[in-house]
């Protein structure tokens, strides 16, 4: 893993954190910071691991699923319906890519869009959502 995430009041200790880092990737392992390494205000929230962290005004940390990682889960649940109806997928296959992401967005405060999508998922492959168009194909 080599995404990270610094989070101080100080701005420029923020800058001298970034400056030692750089120090030592360069010196003890030939590499660099790439391009999006950036300081930013806290209030904007942040983007970090598929999540989108941020601070209410209470002080609470609130992280949610990013909106394009459930948007991408809607689209794959209607493509899985698309490829299991066509027999090139297992209803295993998509069990295995769908308990993944649940298990990412499990990270998150996510519980309602868990179980929204819980439903869509329930409604194609275990519902009547296939509407008899698969013969016990599990």
């Amino acid at each position: 893993m080599d995404d990270m995430v610094l989070i101080h009041e100080d701005k420029e200790y923020l800058k001298y954190c970034k400056e030692q880092i750089q120090e030592y990737l360069t010196i003890n392992l030939k590499l660099k910071l790439n391009n999006k390494t950036q300081i930013f205000p806290l209030s904007n929230g942040v983007d970090f691991l598929g999540f989108h962290t941020y601070l209410t005004n209470t002080g609470k940390v609130i992280r949610k699923v990013r909106k394009d990682s459930k948007e991408k889960m809607k689209r794959k649940l209607k493509k899985f319906k698309k490829l299991y109806i066509a027999g090139e997928i297992s209803k295993e296959q998509t069990k295995y890519s769908y308990s993944s992401w649940v298990g990412h967005a499990s990270h998150g405060n996510s519980y309602h869009l868990i179980e929204n999508i819980n439903k869509k998922y329930k409604e194609i492959f275990e519902g009547d959502g296939l509407n008899g168009k698969i013969n016990n194909k599990s």
